[in-house]
C-alpha cells in the first residue's frame, strides 16, 4: 500500500506543479503509519518537504495535493485530511484493505516479488570464516544477514549467487596444522609446546584423537620428519572443520551456491586469475612499486593515507593481494555487483579494496560492503570476549541446538 500511495502522491505533484519544472521535484516521498488511528491509516510529510522548494506554506501545498487526490482518487482511498502544519493523512477504503489481505494470502511467499533487478548478476559473499574452528555467534549473525540480503535480492529479480570464501591459505591454517600435530604428539608422550598464536580449543584434541585412530603413530615415526605430519594434520583438520561448518549452516537453513577455495583458486595455476596474474595487471597499470625488498600497492595514488604491501620481503603474498585477486575473479565472472557482509573489524579494509578495484580499471561502486557489529556476550554483568584460538566461545551449533 505504501508504494501505491507514493505513486498517487507523485502523480498529484506532477499534475499540480508542472510550471515549476525548473525546480527539482524528483524527491523521495515518505509514507508512514501514524501513531494514532484518528490520523488515518497512512500519513505523509511531503508538503513540508516541498515548502522550501516551492517557497509556499506547507499547509497550502497540502490543501492542493489533498484536493487533487480527491478529484483524481483511486478506489483505494476513502478520504484525505490535513493535520497540523501540513501533514496529509490518508484513510483507506476498508474493502481495499480486505482485498489486499486476500491478495497477500493467495500469493504467500511470492507477495512483494518483482522484476526490479531484471536478471542482473549479483554475488553475495558472507560468513567466509577460516576453517580453523567451529562457527560462533558472530558468524551466526553474519550468516543470517547475508542470507536475508540474498533472499531479498532474489525476490526482486536479481540473479544472485551466494558464495563462501574459504580462507584455506596463510599463517592461520599453518597454525591449525601445527596445533593439531602438537596435540597428536602428546598422545604418544611427546610434550612439545603449541605456538603462542596456535589453537587450544577442545576440538583440537578431538582432531588429534581422530588422526591417531586413523593412522596410529605413523606421523611420529615418519622418515620425512615432522613437516609431513604437520602438513597432514593441516589438510585433514581444515577439511574436517569445513565439513562441520557446512553442517551448521545447513542446520540453520542457509545454503551457498559456491564454495571458493583461496588456496586452490588463487595460490595455484588452477585458475588464470590468481594472485600472480593480478599482481601483473596492477604492475601494468603502474600502480605498484618495489621498495624495502617488498612489493607495494600505491594506494595513496587513489586517495588512501598509506600504501599497502602486496608481497612481503620473504616473498610471501599478503592477505590483501589475495583479496584483490579474489574480487578481480568475481568481476571476471561477470557480476554487476559485489556485496560483502563483513564484521566491524574489517571496516578500514573497505576503502583500500575499493582503491584496488579502481586500479584494476573498474568502477569501485560495484563493491558494496555491509558492516555488522560484533555479538556481545554478558555474564554476571560483565562482557565476555570470544576467542577461537583459546577455544573460549559460544558456537553457532550450541545456539541452534538450544533453540
Amino acid at each position: 500500500m505504501k508504494k501505491e500511495l507514493q505513486n498517487i502522491v507523485k502523480n498529484s505533484i506532477d499534475r499540480l506543479f508542472k510550471a515549476e519544472r525548473s525546480i527539482d521535484l524528483n524527491i523521495d516521498i515518505e509514507i508512514s503509519i501514524p501513531k494514532h488511528t484518528e490520523y488515518g491509516d497512512y500519513s505523509s510529510n511531503i508538503a513540508m518537504i516541498l515548502a522550501n522548494k516551492l517557497k509556499t506554506k506547507p499547509r497550502d501545498i497540502a490543501e492542493k495535493i489533498s484536493s487533487d487526490i480527491k478529484a483524481n482518487n483511486s478506489d483505494c482511498i476513502n478520504n484525505v485530511e490535513i493535520a497540523g502544519p501540513g501533514f496529509i493523512n490518508f484513510f483507506l477504503n476498508r474493502e481495499t484493505i480486505i482485498n489486499k489481505i486476500s491478495q497477500i494470502n493467495s500469493l504467500g511467499s511470492k507477495y512483494g516479488n518483482s522484476n526490479l533487478g531484471a536478471g542482473r548478476k549479483i554475488i553475495v559473499e558472507f560468513v567466509s570464516a577460516n576453517p580453523t574452528g567451529y562457527l560462533h555467534l558472530g558468524h551466526a549473525r553474519n550468516a543470517v544477514v547475508g542470507d536475508v540480503v540474498s533472499r531479498l535480492l532474489k525476490a526482486v529479480g536479481y540473479d544472485v549467487t551466494n558464495e563462501y570464501y574459504i580462507n584455506d591459505a596463510g599463517r592461520q591454517i599453518d597454525m591449525l596444522g601445527i596445533s593439531v600435530f602438537r596435540k597428536y604428539e602428546r598422545l604418544f608422550g611427546r610434550e612439545n609446546d603449541i605456538p603462542v598464536d596456535g589453537y587450544n580449543g577442545d576440538y583440537i584434541d578431538l582432531l588429534a584423537q581422530e588422526i591417531k585412530e586413523n593412522l596410529g603413530n605413523s606421523l611420529i615415526v615418519s622418515d620425512n620428519g615432522e613437516l609431513e605430519g604437520i602438513n597432514y594434520c593441516k589438510e585433514y583438520s581444515q577439511k574436517r572443520l569445513l565439513d562441520e561448518i557446512k553442517v551448521d549452516l545447513e542446520k540453520a537453513g542457509i545454503k551457498f551456491d559456491n564454495w571458493f577455495s583461496e588456496y586452490d583458486e588463487l595460490h595455484t595455476d588452477n585458475n588464470s586469475i590468481n594472485i600472480m596474474s593480478t599482481k601483473s595487471i596492477l604492475n601494468n597499470q603502474n600502480t605498484i612499486e618495489y621498495k624495502d625488498n617488498a612489493v607495494w600497492f600505491k594506494a595513496t595514488d587513489f586517495g588512501e593515507n598509506q600504501d599497502w604491501v602486496l608481497i612481503k620481503s620473504d616473498g610471501s603474498p599478503t592477505y590483501f593481494l589475495a583479496d584483490i585477486a579474489y574480487h578481480y575473479n568475481k568481476i571476471q565472472r561477470d557480476y554487476n555487483k559485489l556485496i560483502n557482509i563483513w564484521g566491524a573489524d574489517h571496516h578500514s579494509h573497505i576503502s583500500r579494496l575499493k582503491s584496488a578495484i579502481k586500479a584494476l580499471g573498474y568502477d569501485d561502486s560495484m563493491l558494496q560492503v555491509l558492516i555488522i557489529q560484533f555479538v556481545r556476550l554478558i555474564s554476571n554483568g560483565k562482557e565476555v570476549s570470544m576467542s577461537k584460538r583459546s577455544g573460549d566461545y559460544i558456537t553457532m551449533r550450541e545456539v541452534i541446538d538450544e533453540v
